[in-house]
């Protein structure tokens, strides 16, 4: 199935960090694929979420650098996104990512990406991480590099 196909069966999906950050790039080894995920997002085909978390770690480097205005464009942008939702950090979110950190060993800021997407009723979960596999039962993982 190709990558437009698996997006055309979703109607919910949760988008981890590094998917962001290779839009944001434009990163042209990817952009065949990012281009037409946050499209369908943008024009309302797809539905998305992300954690709150996204917004944090994008904010790092901008901060580093000293780039105020990239700062408050992520500030204003991000969470203005159409039909992306920005998920804050819960008491559930961080059970349940408490808990495959613990079952898995993967990294805490994966799993509350996952468990994000997985309570907050998507479908599907954009990554360039295979070792979001182990989670494949949760959620369909739809991993980037399967299509490159």
């Amino acid at each position: 199935m190709t990558f437009a196909a698996r997006l055309a069966a979703k109607t919910k999906l949760g988008i981890d960090l590094e998917p962001f950050r290779l839009y944001l790039r434009g990163d042209e080894r990817h952009a065949g694929l990012m281009l037409p995920l946050f499209e369908a997002v943008e024009r309302g085909r797809l539905a998305a979420v992300t954690s709150v978390v996204t917004l944090l770690e994008l904010l790092v480097d901008p901060y580093r650098r000293g780039d105020d205005a990239a700062v408050m464009d992520l500030n204003v942008l991000l969470p203005a996104f159409p039909h992306l939702a920005l998920v804050p950090l819960d008491q559930a979110i961080a059970d349940k990512a408490a808990a495959w950190q613990a079952r898995h060993g993967l990294g805490q800021g994966r799993c509350i990406q996952l468990a994000t997407a997985v309570l907050a009723g998507a479908d599907g979960f954009v990554t360039l991480d295979p070792g979001v596999r182990a989670l494949e039962g949760e959620i369909d993982i739809i991993l980037l590099e399967e299509y490159l």
